[in-house]
């Protein structure tokens, strides 16, 4: 779709949204990466709305929960989700991060071959807590 440009702003339609989140040219190299970053933008911006929308109707997150039911599988019930549509409506986000790595042009397939020593330290970055 030529609107999704780096920069330009779009308004996602219910014709428009599995195209963005979904779309990548396999004919363009590394296309899948840019999915992902329109992937990660689109789920951004779908946490700051629903997080104003469960802010000015706090019976929202119980609907939108339902919602949803029917098309995941979890085991986490409508109380953590509550909890963390209370952590996006106050603001909180959540760091996410892309393996390290570079992405090439293989035989068949693009590849991605993530740098081992910088995923490393990631992971420790990332999950682990230095001894007091």
């Amino acid at each position: 779709n030529p609107q999704w440009t780096k920069g330009s702003q779009i308004q996602l339609t219910p014709d428009n949204v599995e195209d963005f989140v979904r779309y990548r040219d396999t004919g363009e190299s590394q296309s899948a990466i840019v999915r992902m970053e329109r992937q990660q933008e689109y789920i951004r911006a779908f946490g700051a709305a629903a997080g104003q929308a469960y802010a000015d109707n706090p019976g929202f997150v119980t609907d939108l929960y339902d919602a949803l039911e029917p098309y995941m599988v979890t085991n986490m019930g409508n109380d953590q989700f509550v909890s963390i549509m209370d952590s996006i409506a106050s603001g909180s986000t959540a760091e996410s991060w892309t393996v390290p790595g570079e992405g090439t042009v293989g035989e068949t397939y693009d590849e991605y071959h993530a740098d081992d020593d910088a995923l490393y330290e990631k992971i420790i970055d990332t999950f682990y807590q230095p001894e007091e």
